[in-house]
């Protein structure tokens, strides 16, 4: 992997909003082909998690407000404009707003569709960022039973009203997520029973939404989904691509062909080595962090000297001299981000010292390091293993083909496993959120008064500069008591043609909204006939 210049994401991360039209713009009826994975996605919004079913949702679902293609911060979408006023957030939604079927988009159906998010005890992938609302949590979390007691109010068709606990200024940076997008009132059920009881996703049995967004699902089998242009949606005039394809059969080797053939636009697992021509593999730094997590769920690993001790014995030289941008931090150093101290030290004799002063039984001694089956992360779970056997622990490394966040995150049968996480919005909360102790993205299980305190005091903060102060003081804790082992900040490698492609940005979420996707016409470089 290539070196990146870490400053180039302090600029993507700074600008305001700055989608720009390219005047070489041209509409076509040619075909968006692309390949994010080999898996159907997961296409109900409020079910989506992974990085590649976020993409795919930009297509079909739209909340209040959408992501800029080029800084990825938040731009109005249903919600024609908003108003703020201490911790009341009135939002003023578009009266030509309709899902694919032409039922009319409303305040009421925006609320239902939030409250559904909310069902008691489902816990739901994002539901938790909804907690800054007035009663969202103590009904989510089912201490409150009636819904009513959740501030979202419908003042008239059109106008939806939010009641915070906190003024929360990066809320619209949150409902970019398509996690908050309005959901057919016939398809909120889906998601509930789905939450209750995860299912395989098949051709045979794969979810159809009644899209909200530019493209709605036309139709889909083993090997692909196509999307095609969706006449209800209330900018369509704005959508220049008529039909988009997710290839689903193309291995590494197959889409590098394709690319170089022209039959695939965009890919994101292209065999490098393979493709063809300048400047269309696309590396980018992004808003995230690849690193191993303490499941304190775990007994063994639950005792803050326990993970000391893993910490000390570490070789972080080893440890990270496979990663491009080395981290010793959780969130990415952005403009106006205080500095906060990493984590490097290693200290064999302070480890052993620590484990010998606990005097633990060889079950206590146990640790599972769990990874997905490939070399790379197997590799890296060795230098956990070696490190940690020198201080008399008894490591065994678990290997997994997939992980379902639904069911395996509250497993206990693991003490380590690696994250690599790209933030939804560009905010330091957007890491930070991934151990606050309610909320339904703690990955790790750890549970800190203290922490969730100081995230608390930040969303209090209007201004950005003590806001940054204090979820700075908040990751400074967390890494204090040894939760993590950051090894990465990430970035994203797309293959696709900015000299065809128009409105697909590098930006620091690697998330690129189709509506802003068009083709362009080639210019060919001197020379050329």
């Amino acid at each position: 992997m290539k070196k990146i210049c870490a400053v180039c994401i302090l600029g993507l991360l700074t600008l305001g909003f700055s989608f720009a039209n390219d005047s070489s713009d041209s509409g076509s009826t040619r075909q968006f082909s692309f390949a994010l994975s080999e898996k159907l996605p997961l296409m109900h919004p409020q079910l989506v998690y992974e990085s590649s079913d976020l993409q795919v949702a930009t297509a079909i679902s739209e909340g209040l407000f959408t992501y800029d293609p080029y800084s990825a911060l938040p731009v109005p979408a249903l919600a024609k404009k908003y108003t703020v006023s201490g911790k009341t957030w009135r939002f003023f939604l578009r009266e030509d707003a309709f899902f694919e079927n032409g039922d009319q988009i409303t305040a009421e159906t925006v609320k239902q569709s939030w409250l559904n998010l909310l069902s008691p005890g489902l816990d739901f992938p994002y539901s938790s960022l909804l907690d800054c609302i007035q009663g969202a949590f103590e009904y989510r979390t089912g201490q409150v039973k009636n819904q009513d007691s959740v501030a979202i109010t419908v003042e008239d068709p059109y106008t939806l009203v939010v009641y915070l606990t906190e003024p929360t200024p990066h809320l619209s940076s949150i409902l970019c997520n398509p996690a908050f997008a309005p959901v057919h009132k016939s398809q909120l059920e889906y998601a509930v029973n789905y939450q209750k009881n995860p299912k395989t996703i098949t051709a045979k049995n794969i979810f159809i939404p009644i899209s909200s967004g530019p493209f709605k699902v036309s139709k889909h089998s083993a090997n692909q989904v196509v999307f095609t242009k969706n006449e209800k949606y209330w900018d369509k005039a704005s959508v220049n691509l008529k039909e988009i394809v997710l290839r689903l059969d193309l291995s590494e080797d197959a889409q590098a062909d394709a690319f170089n053939t022209g039959s695939l636009d965009w890919s994101k697992n292209a065999t490098l080595d393979k493709i063809v021509g300048r400047g269309v593999i696309n590396y980018s730094p992004l808003f995230g962090t690849s690193f191993f997590y303490f499941n304190v769920r775990d007994r063994n690993v639950a005792s803050e000297t326990v993970r000391q001790a893993l910490l000390y014995a570490l070789p972080y030289e080893t440890l990270r001299e496979n990663f491009s941008l080395q981290a010793e931090t959780l969130v990415f150093p952005i403009a106006g981000y205080p500095s906060v101290a990493g984590i490097s030290e290693e200290n064999l004799t302070q480890a052993k010292n620590k484990i010998a002063s606990l005097g633990l039984t060889d079950a206590e001694k146990r640790i599972v390091i769990q990874v997905y089956d490939t070399d790379f992360q197997k590799r890296i779970a060795n230098v956990l293993k070696e490190a940690w056997e020198k201080i008399g622990m008894l490591v065994s490394i678990k290997t997994v083909k997939d992980f379902n966040p639904q069911t395996d995150l509250s497993n206990a049968d693991y003490s380590v496993s690696l994250l690599s996480w790209i933030a939804d919005f560009a905010d330091p909360l957007a890491m930070l959120e991934l151990f606050r102790g309610t909320s339904t993205l703690n990955c790790s299980g750890w549970v800190d008064e203290h922490f969730d305190n100081l995230l608390l005091k930040a969303s209090t903060e209007n201004g950005i500069e003590k806001r940054y102060e204090v979820l700075s003081e908040a990751e400074a804790y967390l890494l204090e008591k040894s939760v993590i082992i950051p090894l990465s900040f990430s970035f994203s490698l797309n293959v696709v043609d900015p000299s065809e492609i128009a409105g697909w940005y590098a930006n620091p979420l690697d998330i690129h909204p189709f509506k802003f996707i068009r083709f362009k016409e080639k210019v060919l470089a001197p020379g050329f006939i």
